[in-house]
């Protein structure tokens, strides 16, 4: 039995972003269908992650006093 790589990738927003940036194009030129509709169901999925990774790793965000 082989051994096993497992680890786990650094979050990274950029490549969030990236996403977005290529599905929203890809979804522009779909016809109206399911497709498109999944695709654009995964780009809001997407940017309220991004924006949840923005805000959790925001220099202003402080701990309760």
């Amino acid at each position: 039995m082989g051994i096993r790589n497992c680890f786990k990738k650094p979050f990274q927003d950029q490549r969030l972003f990236d996403f977005i940036s290529d599905a929203s194009g890809k979804a522009g030129s779909l016809p109206p269908g399911p497709e498109r509709d999944d695709l654009l169901n995964k780009i809001d999925k997407a940017r309220a992650a991004a924006t949840l990774y923005k805000w959790a790793n925001s220099p202003e965000l402080q701990p309760p006093k």
